[in-house]
């Protein structure tokens, strides 16, 4: 078992088809996407309170509109 220090308030995550475990931050007014092999992660500031993740991996098919993290 693996534990990982993420300050912010973690909450609700969602996990994407590569494997990224997407958090919500609430009190850092975050997202935070981390890798759990390597252990590290990035945030992007999304607002007030975020709470709760929808991944939609629909858009990761050809063909489709894809909105990228960057």
């Amino acid at each position: 078992m693996r534990q990982y220090e993420i300050p912010g308030g973690p909450d609700d995550i969602g996990i994407d088809p590569e494997g990224n475990i997407w958090i919500c931050l609430r009190y850092a007014e975050s997202v935070a996407i981390l890798d759990p092999v390597s252990g590290h992660y990035s945030s992007i500031p999304v607002g007030r309170s975020p709470h709760g993740i929808f991944l939609n991996t629909m858009l990761r098919q050809p063909g489709r509109i894809t909105a990228e993290r960057i």
